[in-house]
């Protein structure tokens, strides 16, 4: 598992995609949803918290894959890779979710059935296990992923915003629109009436016989409800790239070498938002992460670089007034805490802000505002327009 925690660099992320596209991508299809238990013998690319966090971003991903293969060859993957811009799409539509689901939480008991989930004391083997591992880890297998969000929501009656609060605070890939709306999907509150119900005959196969839970999991799912949301799209104005940029920002969300441009001023988050509540391995992870960023930047950016904290607002102020910069560049932070975060800092700041969407953003979430199959029948279309038809027919 040192191979997931060390994708901290694009270099790294880069390596470790070579050795998926040599030794598995033409067998993940058929083999994806298989969880042996180790990230190693598992035919997954391992690289979901680089592209979280854009060290590796899913345009370079592609652009690499249809280099070398075929459209056809790759679909799954690159289906699967679209999965993350479908989530973050939607909830951009139907931000809503994420406050409710905020708010929700801040209402929610605590109560000893949770303590038994989150502490591997509920006497199945399985999701105990799971357990274990993500807090070990801050990994878990996709597919692992909806079996354990199905027994925390219909076997042992959790909250799902809890069972959601439990994986942003623990896995390395987190991020605020994928979790969310993929522990809703599991609960049959994304799609109405479709839930997922983990099966001991599905979990028995795909974990090569590794577990059986048979006469421990809930065989019918009780319905839940939910608020409708109203959707509304407010980033088709938005740009990818500006000439001449005076200061431009980079945060957490966005570690991506593609979308730092050339400008005077560089503010580059210092370590991690500490107001999120996050275990030590995911902390250290975006600190590394951020800390190689930093090395590399200062190695060949001519721009005055200045390293940030949420938290010293007056010191920036000060930098941003006496350096006279009137509007600050930034990529787009996608809804959540850090979007937040940006805002208030920017009002403090009494300075103007612009944030940039990434050409792969631009094109993929204006069809993610209903089901992922609309955006699916797109993705060809689609990246014929991000990348040449010699790449394509590769």
């Amino acid at each position: 598992m040192q191979l997931i925690k060390k994708i901290t660099t694009y270099s790294n992320a880069e390596n470790l995609l070579d050795k998926f596209l040599a030794d598995k991508v033409k067998r993940y299809g058929q083999m994806r949803n298989f969880d042996f238990g180790n990230i190693e013998k598992n035919f997954v690319s391992g690289l979901s918290p680089a592209i979280n966090k854009r060290i590796i971003s899913e345009h370079q991903i592609a652009s690499k894959l249809l280099q070398n293969f075929k459209y056809t060859d790759v679909e799954k993957f690159i289906e699967q890779l679209c999965w993350r811009t479908y989530w973050k799409g939607y909830l951009e539509h139907y931000s809503q979710i994420w406050d409710s689901y905020v708010k929700d939480l801040e209402a929610l008991e605590r109560d000893v059935d949770l303590a038994a989930a989150i502490n591997a004391k509920t006497g199945i083997k399985c999701f105990d296990h799971w357990v274990e591992e993500l807090i070990e880890t801050g990994h878990l297998h996709n597919h692992s992923r909806m079996w354990f969000a199905s027994i925390w929501v219909f076997t042992l009656e959790l909250p799902w915003q809890l069972g959601a609060s439990f994986f942003m605070e623990n896995l390395l890939d987190a991020d605020c629109a994928s979790n969310t709306l993929s522990w809703r999907w599991v609960s049959g509150l994304h799609t109405k009436g479709k839930n997922y119900l983990a099966s001991p005959s599905n979990i028995k196969k795909f974990t090569g016989q590794r577990f059986e839970p048979i006469g421990q999991l809930a065989t019918e799912a009780k319905p839940i409800t939910t608020d409708d949301y109203s959707g509304s799209y407010i980033h088709s104005e938005k740009v990818n790239k500006v000439k001449d940029i005076q200061c431009y920002m980079i945060h957490e969300n966005d570690l991506s070498h593609e979308q730092i441009p050339n400008c005077e001023f560089l503010l580059i988050q210092k370590y991690n938002f500490g107001m999120i509540e996050r275990s030590a391995i995911v902390k250290k992870f975006i600190d590394d992460a951020l800390k190689n960023l930093q090395v590399e930047i200062k190695k060949g950016s001519p721009a005055k670089i200045v390293f940030f904290t949420f938290d010293e607002r007056k010191k920036l102020k000060a930098f941003i007034e006496k350096n006279k910069i009137s509007k600050i560049y930034s990529s787009y932070p996608t809804v959540g805490p850090i979007e937040k975060e940006l805002e208030d800092l920017f009002t403090v700041l009494t300075v103007k802000h612009e944030y940039l969407l990434s050409a792969w953003d631009q094109l993929f979430w204006p069809y993610t505002s209903k089901g992922y199959f609309k955006l699916r029948t797109k993705i060809p279309a689609i990246l014929n327009t991000l990348f040449t038809k010699k790449e394509l027919d590769a």
